[in-house]
């Protein structure tokens, strides 16, 4: 009988045990990790609380001095019901000093603390001389907590898994918080990644600020597919650059971009928009698909040059850089049904180009190989007046006082085109407006064409349309003056085709023959590529 209360008491005793234990892990905070930087320290926390007994908002971390006074720094606010990690961070510190870090919650109405340790910031990073060194996929994702530092990639960075396949990763920086340190690629080489689908700026370096850098990076192995809708940056490197880029290169790249519904779009194998300085860098073996339904630019080295940002867009410039191995195909769809008897019209586009969607700023010495594919299609209505398509072998569009000087491009294109008010094709360049073109080649290889199924002499388009412009395999498409100050200039260009051209619609074939000798224009990278298009 006595063995028998023993061992009811035992029970009874481990009962309570168990209890008190479970009640004492109702919830918990755990500290991931702490980033000392120079003027930023980073807390990452992970909650567990399924039966929210944290009060929310109650997850605070505080930073105090150390001297006598401990005085309050800074504090700041995690989310009680979030279960994946949080990252805070706090900003404007001093470097090489010592802090208290407190993460403390309210529980069951009572403060508990979590975590209460020194932290010091450091030096590293303040100084070329003394950048932080990156080794790890780990590293190069924490630089997003000290956006203004010098860096340097200290070895390769390969982010495939075991079985060899790329990793998902999150684009690093976007318009809210940029890039505005400087990184050195040391010549090393970050591979084998796919980007994350739901960012604006979806690109590795989703925003490079005024006054940053990037060099010496290779970038290889990227894919990226995206169906996010208006606004959007798409690139396999850099979304947005205000900085500067220079000897930095790119290569095997997919990108699948299909807008979902109504969208303004820039991609670029390179750089989605360019509004700073890019030199002496590449991109090879690309693949770039693009379905847009409202607006697009699209190029195998950059979406635009000088697009959507201001100041930089004043001094954007990219030189001595080169797009090879580009296959684009972009296509417009859509069902918008536009009201012909009134004069509320939206206005819809598409800029493709080998090496730029768009031109805004000067591009110098530079060269693309590529074959672009286009379509454009309507499931209802007609956009009629309100929508043009503007292809170039080089550059889709070149406005507002850009100059394009010693550069060539080699394209095959084909392009079917269902409904469009002006429609322009060069074998350079679709559209010329209040810019200039020096010293430059285009040539024409494979079998090219321009398919337009579009009827201008019916009634519902002689409503809005006066004349249309329908221009095919010029050198340049068209070119026009909107600003009584500049005159477009066009000098020393040269066309030459190798393969066959046709168009169903009015076609200029406008092969000028004008000599052109490439040693004194063209620089040592440019001929060599173009060796094997070029007999000797």
């Amino acid at each position: 009988m006595k063995k028998i209360k023993a061992i009811l008491v035992m029970i009874v005793s481990i009962l309570c045990l168990t209890t008190l234990a479970s009640c004492g892990k109702k919830a918990n905070i755990e500290v991931v990790n702490i980033s000392a930087m120079r003027t930023k320290i980073g807390v990452t926390i992970l909650v567990d609380d399924p039966k929210a007994y944290i009060t929310q908002g109650s997850i605070t971390a505080i930073l105090y001095e150390t001297d006598s006074d401990g005085d309050k720094v800074d504090e700041v606010y995690f989310d009680s019901l979030e279960e994946d990690e949080q990252t805070k961070t706090f900003k404007d510190l001093e470097e090489e000093t010592t802090y208290k870090l407190v993460i403390k919650a309210t529980v069951d109405d009572k403060t508990k603390t979590y975590y209460n340790k020194k932290v010091t910031t450091t030096n590293e990073g303040s100084t070329e001389e003394n950048p932080i060194l990156i080794s790890t996929a780990e590293e190069f994702h924490e630089i997003t907590y000290d956006s203004d530092a010098y860096y340097k990639l200290d070895k390769d960075i390969d982010f495939a898994d075991e079985a060899g396949n790329n990793t998902t990763i999150t684009p690093l920086f976007d318009n809210t918080t940029k890039f505005e340190g400087h990184f050195d690629g040391n010549g090393h080489t970050i591979s084998n990644f796919t980007l994350d689908n739901s960012k604006t700026y979806n690109a590795l370096f989703g925003y490079v600020a005024l006054g940053a850098s990037i060099k010496n990076l290779n970038v290889e192995g990227v894919k990226v597919s995206t169906t996010k809708g208006s606004n959007l940056y798409v690139s396999a490197f850099v979304g947005i650059n205000q900085g500067t880029i220079t000897n930095c290169n790119v290569k095997d790249v997919l990108i699948e971009q299909y807008g979902s519904s109504s969208s303004k779009v820039f991609v670029g194998g390179f750089a989605a928009v360019n509004a700073g300085i890019i030199a002496d860098s590449s991109i090879d073996e690309a693949t770039i698909s693009s379905r847009t339904r409202h607006e697009s630019f699209v190029g195998g080295f950059v979406g635009s040059n000088g697009g959507v940002i201001q100041p930089a867009v004043d001094y954007a410039k990219i030189t001595n850089s080169t797009a090879t191995n580009i296959d684009i195909t972009a296509k417009f769809e859509s069902n918008v049904t536009v009201d012909k008897d009134t004069s509320d019209y939206d206005y819809f586009f598409m800029y493709v180009g080998g090496f730029a969607g768009e031109a805004r700023n000067d591009i110098e010495s530079c060269y693309s190989e590529s074959k672009i594919t286009t379509t454009s299609s309507y499931t209802t209505g007609s956009i009629l007046e309100s929508f043009d398509i503007v292809i170039g072998g080089f550059i889709g569009r070149i406005v507002t006082c850009a100059e394009v000087e010693n550069c060539a491009s080699v394209s095959t294109f084909n392009t079917t085109i269902t409904d469009a008010y002006k429609q322009y094709v060069g074998a350079l360049v679709g559209q010329l407006s209040d810019s200039k073109i020096l010293n430059t080649l285009a040539i024409l290889t494979g079998e090219n064409s321009v398919i337009s199924t579009v009827d201008h002499t019916k009634e519902e388009y002689s409503k809005v349309i006066d004349i249309c412009d329908v221009l095919y395999f010029g050198l340049v498409g068209t070119v026009s003056d909107t600003f009584e100050t500049t005159t477009s200039k066009i000098n020393n260009i040269s066309y030459q085709e190798y393969g066959t051209s046709f168009a169903t619609d009015s076609a200029n074939i406008n092969a000028i023959e004008t000599p052109f000798e490439i040693n004194t224009y063209l620089s040592e990278t440019i001929v060599s590529l173009l060796s094997k298009y070029i007999a000797e």
